[in-house]
């Protein structure tokens, strides 16, 4: 951890340049959108009247955050301030600082544990881990402690797959996928992470305790939301890609999943239909399990819905929404409506760890793996990671 102090704090460490310019240009994009946001907390957005430390947005984007800058003070300040707003009684804000007084969604207040895990792989120091400790595993306690006797959590407000298109907006924001199915998911996902951290903290008796639960969960889990031949509660893309990416689907099942996530992409013209929990995995969790060529797909689309869309339309920064702006120049007028949100470049953690294929195999990159998944429509990629245990590149 000494060798990130003696950097400035938020330095460019990750560098991705292609032959595609626009894809050049998306990537700077999401550089841009972090250095606006990135001040004292991570806010939504910049420039609106909102302007706020918005959790979820902060978690899903904190892996494509940690590639491209050096965010290790950052988020050990701003996990502090996470810390400070959280308790076993409430749970954890959808904001911090907490000015909304909203607790209690899947995605946003699993921030409490993801962040500090992510920190603590790329950069490997376990202080984060020990500092936040309390906060991450009351997290898990307080939805356990919420749970219906099924051991599920299945009661109170979610923010579901947020903006997803995959259902009418006048109904409402959340998408198409089961939002329980998704919080359940996530309950999962961050119980096996305090686990996991119980283990490198030397908490024995701790991690026994939630590698129990999350036993009993998943079984809880794989009932409730698969068939007996794997069909899933919600077919929608973000409903096989938290399957998939979260290893939550029985084994014998993920093939078919998988069938189900390539038809969904298929019947959308091969485009996705995902908001802000099933964007962040979409080309991730296609390119490792086999599907590596519809990930560059997807990623190369240059229409509406894509990344490269809003690119095509001018965009220096990431935008809120598939269609901040549309084809004809006006902007979308759903009164919620920003141009600079980092939540959907997110896709960059792809870049560097799937396309280029650059990423810890240990914590802190002490060892890497260098895998990258040549594609011919990006004819040429160079990619570079300024690591603290040196540089690694592609």
């Amino acid at each position: 951890f000494q060798a990130v102090h003696l950097r400035s704090d938020f330095d460019q460490i990750g560098w991705i340049e292609t032959g595609d310019q626009k894809v050049n240009q998306l990537f700077s994009n999401a550089l841009w959108g972090q250095k606006g946001n990135f001040l004292d907390v991570p806010t939504d957005c910049p420039q609106r009247d909102e302007r706020l430390g918005w959790t979820g947005d902060a978690q899903v984007f904190s892996w494509t955050a940690a590639f491209n800058r050096n965010t290790a003070l950052f988020y050990t300040k701003w996990m502090r301030d996470v810390a400070a707003e959280s308790s076993l009684e409430k749970g954890v804000p959808h904001v911090v600082p907490d000015i909304l007084g909203s607790y209690r969604s899947s995605a946003w207040s699993d921030v409490a544990v993801i962040v500090p895990w992510v920190v603590y792989q790329i950069y490997g120091d376990k202080g984060i881990l020990k500092e936040n400790w309390k906060c991450m595993h009351e997290w898990v306690d307080y939805i356990k402690n919420n749970c219906e006797e099924n051991g599920l959590w299945q009661s109170g407000f979610q923010y579901g797959d947020w903006l997803a298109l995959d259902k009418e907006e006048s109904a409402d924001r959340t998408g198409a996928t089961d939002k329980y199915m998704i919080a359940n998911a996530y309950y999962l996902y961050v119980t096996d992470l305090v686990k996991q951290t119980a283990e490198v903290l030397g908490k024995d008796e701790e991690a026994k305790k939630y590698a129990d639960l999350y036993e009993t969960t998943l079984d809880a889990f794989q009932r409730e939301y698969y068939t007996e031949t794997g069909r899933i509660v919600s077919e929608t893309q973000t409903g096989a890609i938290i399957s998939l990416y979260f290893n939550l689907a029985r084994e014998k099942d993920r093939k078919r999943i998988l069938n189900t996530l390539l038809t969904n992409i298929g019947n959308h013209k091969n485009h996705l239909a995902t908001g802000f929990v099933g964007t962040p995995y979409i080309c991730h969790t296609l390119s490792e399990n086999g599907a590596h060529e519809m990930a560059a797909t997807l990623f190369m689309k240059e229409d509406y819905p894509s990344w490269l869309y809003a690119v095509n339309m001018g965009a220096t920064t990431i935008w809120e929404r598939w269609n901040s702006i549309k084809p004809d120049g006006t902007f979308d007028e759903s009164g919620m409506n920003s141009l600079n949100h980092y939540s959907y470049g997110s896709v960059m953690e792809f870049m560097y760890a799937y396309a280029a294929g650059i990423r810890p195999a240990e914590p802190g990159f002490a060892r890497a793996v260098i895998a990258p998944h040549p594609d011919v429509r990006l004819p040429k990629m160079e990619c570079s990671y300024d690591s603290v245990n040196g540089k690694y590149t592609c």
